[in-house]
Order: C-alpha cells, then sequence, then structure tokens
C-alpha cells in the first residue's frame, strides 16, 4: 500500500506540466557554443564539435548582451556586444579590430525576452538529464520545444537552480548553447558595463553587414523504434546513480560515481564492466557469464556471484527495437569535446508511467550512447544512467582473456549479506543492470 501511494505520488507530480520558466533580467555564466561549420553537411552520426567557450552576459534593461569568448581551434579571442536592435559588434581583442554584423547570422547573438518561452508558446516535452559541460554529473531539467517549419528551437531549464541549461536549434544550421557556473547578478563583476558592454570607437566608423551564410544541416530522420545492437562493440563508460539509502530521490544534480570500460561479445553470451570508483579509485568488474552476474574486485581478485535471479546472458541485440521514438537531443560528449544529435527512445517496461520509463539514445548511425532507467526495487527509488563514448564495433585487438576472465574460486553471497552490502555504489550498479536485464530482456 505504502509503494503504491508512493507511485500515485510520483506519477501526479510528475504528470503535471511546470510553470513555464523565466530568465533572471541580469546573470552571467560561463559558456560553451557548438556550430556546423558554413557550407557543412553534416555527417550521419551528427556531432557537432564545440567551436567557442567563454562567458555570456545578459542584461534585460538594456536589451544587451555580451560574450568573451575563445575559438576553439585558432584560440583567437573576441570579445562580443550585441545591442538589439541590429547591433552585433565582434571585437577581435589581438588587433582591437571592431566589425558588425547582423543579428540573424547567429542564434547565439539573440538577446531573449526574460518570458520567451511564454511569449513564443513553448511546449513542454518532459523532463530530461543532462550531463554538465564539467562532465561529473547529470542536471535535471525541464524540456521546452519550439517548432517553426524546417527549424526547432529546444530550450531546457535547470530544475535544481532555476537557471538557463541550454538552448539547441535545428534547421539550416545548427547551434547548440550550454551555460554553467550561472550568477544572477553582475556584483562579482567590476566594470563589467564599461568593459564588456562597451563598443570601441572605431566602431562607429566601421560599419559592415555580413548576410548569414546558408549552411546545410543534414540530420537524419529518426527509425520509429531502435536499432538492434552490433553483436560485439566496447567503449568507454561511465555510470551514475543515486547512493541507495543515501541520497534524495528527487536530487536535481546526480554526480557519476563510476568511469571505465564496456564489452559487448553476443556470440560468446557476455558482456562486461570493468569500472574505477571516482573518488577511491578501487577498480572492479562486474561481468554476466554463464548466466550469472560476478563482481570481481581487480587488486586482490577476490570474485563474488551476486544473488540475484538467472539473466539469461548478456541484453539481447534487439532489446531497443521495441523502444518507440521520441524525439532528437544533444548529448554532450565530455571526452570528444563534441555535441552528438541522438534519437532518443522511452519504453514503460514497468507498466507504471513514462515518469519512472527507461530512456535509451542512440547516435544517428545506430550506436549506443546512452541508457537510464530508475530503480524502483529499492529505497529511494534513485535515478540511474549509464553512457558511452568512443565507441568501436568489434573486439579486435581486445584482451578477451583479461576482459572476460573470472577467477576459479568464485564464491556465492548470501542474499542477506548482499542487502547489508555497504558498498552502495556496487549495489545500485547491480541492482540497476540486474533490473535492465529483467525486464529489457524479458520482451
Amino acid at each position: 500500500m505504502v509503494l503504491f501511494a508512493l507511485l500515485v505520488y510520483f506519477s501526479v507530480v510528475w504528470s503535471a506540466t511546470p510553470t513555464q520558466p523565466q530568465w533572471p533580467s541580469q546573470f552571467h555564466a560561463q559558456i560553451t557554443i557548438a556550430e556546423n561549420a558554413a557550407g557543412t553537411v553534416l555527417a550521419n552520426s551528427t556531432s557537432i564539435p564545440t567551436t567557442f567557450t567563454g562567458s555570456y552576459f545578459y542584461d534585460n534593461a538594456t536589451s544587451s548582451i555580451a560574450l568573451s569568448l575563445t575559438h576553439r581551434y585558432s584560440s583567437q579571442k573576441t570579445r562580443e556586444v550585441v545591442i538589439e536592435p541590429g547591433t552585433a559588434a565582434v571585437i577581435d581583442l589581438a588587433s582591437d579590430k571592431c566589425t558588425f554584423n547582423k543579428i540573424t547570422s547567429k542564434h547565439y547573438w539573440k538577446v531573449f525576452d526574460p518570458d520567451f518561452v511564454t511569449l513564443l508558446n513553448f511546449a513542454f516535452l518532459g523532463w530530461d538529464y543532462f550531463v554538465t559541460i564539467e562532465g561529473e554529473a547529470l542536471l535535471e531539467t525541464h524540456h521546452w520545444q519550439l517548432r517553426n517549419g524546417s527549424q526547432t528551437i529546444d530550450y531546457w531549464h535547470a530544475t535544481g537552480t532555476n537557471t538557463p541549461f541550454r538552448l539547441a536549434w535545428s534547421g539550416t544550421n545548427v547551434v547548440v548553447l550550454q551555460f554553467s557556473n550561472f550568477i544572477a547578478t553582475f556584483s562579482d563583476v567590476p566594470n563589467v558595463f564599461n568593459y564588456y558592454f562597451q563598443l570601441p570607437e572605431n566602431c562607429a566608423t566601421n560599419q559592415q553587414q555580413h548576410q548569414p551564410t546558408k549552411q546545410q544541416a543534414q540530420i537524419k530522420a529518426p527509425p520509429a523504434t531502435g536499432n538492434a545492437w552490433p553483436f560485439a562493440w566496447h567503449g568507454l563508460s561511465r555510470y551514475t546513480g543515486n547512493d541507495f539509502g543515501l541520497q534524495d530521490t528527487n536530487t536535481p544534480v546526480i554526480p557519476f560515481t563510476l568511469a571505465g570500460e564496456y564489452y559487448y561479445d553476443w556470440s560468446q553470451q557476455r558482456e562486461c564492466n570493468i569500472w574505477s570508483d571516482l573518488v577511491t579509485g578501487q577498480k572492479t568488474k562486474t561481468l554476466i557469464i554463464n548466466q550469472t552476474f560476478h563482481l570481481v574486485t581487480m587488486a586482490t581478485g577476490k570474485c563474488q556471484l551476486i544473488p540475484t535471479y538467472p539473466v539469461n546472458g548478456p541484453l539481447k541485440p534487439i532489446w531497443p527495437t521495441g523502444l518507440p521514438y521520441i524525439d532528437n537531443q544533444w548529448l554532450y560528449l565530455k571526452d570528444e569535446n563534441s555535441f552528438l544529435n541522438a534519437h532518443h527512445f522511452r519504453f514503460d517496461a514497468l507498466n507504471i508511467g513514462v515518469q519512472h520509463a527507461f530512456h535509451y539514445w542512440q547516435s544517428q548511425d545506430g550506436t549506443p550512447r546512452m541508457f537510464q532507467g530508475p530503480v524502483l526495487e529499492f529505497w529511494p527509488y534513485g535515478q540511474s544512467m549509464m553512457q558511452w563514448g568512443e565507441v568501436v564495433l568489434g573486439l579486435d585487438g581486445v584482451d578477451l582473456d583479461y576482459v572476460f576472465g573470472v577467477p576459479n574460486d568464485c564464491s556465492y553471497i548470501p542474499l542477506e549479506d548482499w542487502k547489508k552490502s555497504v558498498d552502495s555504489k556496487m549495489h545500485g550498479l547491480i541492482s540497476h543492470l540486474h533490473l535492465i536485464h529483467k525486464h529489457l530482456n524479458s520482451q
């Protein structure tokens, strides 16, 4: 009865459309900008590299924004000042040369009204967890979207801090803009208006109107359902989840706790994660072989058999084919310093509401990229996610004996001892992996 009441409560809370967000009238933040180069036709994998990093200043009272940017490849530093309507000045800090550009040529030059989500009638799409620019955690966000012909504008608002998180434009060109280290005041920045918002005198006599360059963005049409997994592949992996019993289920920021490598080998009915604890550095291996979960402590070689129901081997390659397509989303890949346009799928395997559904993302060439699924069998029903980077098809060059080898003296953990396990990260991970296999392999 208690579980039912909690699920009803979460269903009501999570199904309600939240209040439309409003930007603070003044703020500054770190910013990362990714955009496809002029004339570029995006590949089917559709990864957009980060092109600029820097600071972003927003002041609604003067309808102005200012950016201090460093170009990723040339290291050129510029100061950019935008004053509505019609003025966007770009100052090269090395030469002090100033040029004007039409505001329409770059979306991040747009000065947004604080109520733009309401005024433009953005539709609410749901709750999303996204990797922060620092790459250390997932952040809970509200996802809003505006469609206008061939162009789509997506906006994500951070729920925990009630601040802007990400803007993304898709159409004839692609721009993704993401904020971090948000501060809703200028009081900590001396001379902000005299420097960041000030136009050099030579700008007044050097007005140039630059027409926007036509760009082609070929984002592959999504499949109706997810692609089947390759029979063999591997990649870098990261895992995040609440430490069971220690964190609030509604925490808006969930740090990554484990990082390592993932290996999948359907032909031999096995899969393996080799993990490093991001706090202690301890290395462990979670391995499915002979239809059994193994937990191996790498430093000592100690091997334990986890008391779960038989898992019937690794995840079936066809499991994503039962997941319906929801939308496309931009995933930030820290290791590659880029944004990946991924197909997003959702599956209510537990049949208790989409707020508790599994989520899966694949790149546009069909390779796995991220998996999310809440664990409902343990309090406090933590949020868990695995992310894969640098995905490689096949297992050529992999030391298979090292990856899939297990000691000969693996011992069974009594169920009660497992329930009392003090290693909440591994307990949560195994519970999460077990839930994935139990429900997705039964489909």
